[in-house]
């Protein structure tokens, strides 16, 4: 799943927000929070194949996606209070807190 043409970077910490083209500014549309897998170790959102344009459009719904620390990262853990491990998870929970 690599694509050479998406950029790489240590700043990663970002999310994805996609609305339908047209809505109603009252409108109130359900939001689909989304977390892509990749065991702990991979992943990002800017992959083409979790392009969520459609889905925002078809089923009239806000579409959020959040990278999260992986691998080393995100979960290292080394047994120290300085380094608690699980990153990547705190991420996680910071954005859905913003959602």
């Amino acid at each position: 799943m690599w694509n050479s043409n998406v950029p790489v970077s240590e700043d990663c910490l970002y999310l994805n927000l996609v609305v339908p083209g047209q809505i109603n500014q009252n409108a109130r549309l359900p939001v689909m929070v989304w977390i892509y897998g990749g065991g702990f170790w991979s992943g990002c959102i800017s992959l083409d194949v979790y392009n969520p344009k459609i889905l925002a459009s078809e089923e009239n719904v806000i579409f959020v996606a959040m990278n999260y620390r992986v691998s080393v990262f995100g979960f290292l853990y080394m047994g120290r209070e300085e380094a608690p491990g699980n990153m990547g998870l705190w991420d996680q929970l910071l954005a859905l807190k913003w959602v």
